[in-house]
């Protein structure tokens, strides 16, 4: 079929908008964290004192390169600040459209590593900061366009308990401040439908990983501190155990905890607890684009393809290849969307 020639209809025939993930964005965002914009009823009518002697266009430049947990904090002071903060672009931009991307910053506490430009920017970009297919996604702990499938899959994006960051990174009895970390909100999330009922404290392991071989040196230094650590506790405490049985008045040895193992499989929560779905802003069209997916996709062999997602226009290049790809083989289900799509004049 010829690139040109796919009609607005077929378009939507051939796809589908959004994979049902259960992300942050699911869990109610708007009753959780109302942004209240434009409502200065009730508000105290102060000025800004000082900042009000700057010229707004250069206030703005100021304000949007401070971090948004301040910036959402100013915004509260008074009337006057309500309206300086609302009067910045980029911040009017967000939340027109993108709101569950502040909204999920300031729910799980990010706010003070992200700021009003960072976000925007992203918002901005299409591309996944790792693969660099289309980013339907916002990994809002360092704020970072993610794709479906490195967010499920690339280990950077699987946030950690604090101790196991200390425990797999050989950092000392504290996280250390320049590491983003967050408390997720519970509710209900990943494909499988697992609740999260408490509110979890979660680090950044990328960052966290990137503390512990500043620490260290190297990473091969790293990863030698934390075994040598995990084999002193372990010899620590065979030791207590021993003066103990022959009878030392010491208190009762503690068993260090075990190593826990790596869980880095798609449908761990964790994975999920910082991601909302967000929009590409076209700054070329001025448009908005929010991507969708290839229901030919859906019958390929590769397991994953399905979680690609496109743009309008990158995916009529797609459906030629995807096309050429498709099969009949043995699926009922295949042949019969085979069959479809002959009907149609779109094979």
């Amino acid at each position: 079929m010829d690139q040109t020639s796919m009609s607005t209809a077929q378009l939507e025939a051939l796809t589908y908008p959004e994979i049902v993930a259960n992300t942050l964005d699911d869990q109610g965002l708007a009753r959780r964290c109302p942004l209240d914009n434009g409502r200065h009823e009730g508000i105290p009518a102060f000025d800004l004192g000082d900042l009000d002697k700057l010229p707004l266009e250069l206030l703005s430049k100021a304000l949007v390169q401070i971090d948004l947990r301040s910036l959402t904090d100013l915004r509260r002071v008074n009337q006057r600040a309500m309206e300086v903060v609302d009067s910045i672009m980029q911040y009017q931009v967000i939340v027109a459209h993108a709101p569950n991307s502040l909204r999920g910053i300031l729910a799980i506490g990010t706010g003070q590593w992200i700021t009003c430009q960072k976000l925007y920017d992203q918002l901005c970009i299409a591309d996944c900061d790792h693969c660099g297919a289309f980013g339907g996604y916002l990994y809002l702990v360092t704020c970072k366009r993610v794709c479906f499938f490195c967010f499920s899959q690339v280990p950077d994006y699987l946030p950690l308990p604090p101790s196991d960051a200390l425990q797999r990174f050989g950092l000392d009895r504290r996280i250390p401040k320049s590491v983003p970390r967050f408390r997720s909100i519970p509710g209900c999330y990943t494909r499988e439908e697992t609740d999260i009922r408490t509110r979890l404290t979660l680090v950044d392991s990328a960052c966290a990983r990137q503390a512990g071989i500043a620490l260290h040196g190297s990473v091969s230094a790293m990863e030698q501190h934390a075994t040598d650590v995990a084999s002193m506790r372990r010899l620590a405490y065979a030791a207590k155990r021993m003066l103990k049985a022959e009878g030392a008045l010491i208190p009762t040895p503690h068993r260090p905890p075990p190593a826990k193992a790596y869980d880095g499989r798609e449908t761990n929560p964790r994975r999920f607890l910082a991601i909302v779905r967000a929009p590409w802003l076209d700054l070329r069209t001025r448009s908005l684009e929010w991507g969708f997916h290839c229901l030919s996709c859906l019958y390929m062999d590769d397991p994953w393809q399905w979680t690609a997602k496109f743009t309008a226009e990158t995916f009529h290049g797609h459906f030629e290849e995807c096309g050429k790809k498709m099969e009949v083989g043995d699926c009922p289900m295949r042949r019969q969307y085979v069959g479809w799509l002959e009907y149609m004049g779109l094979l």
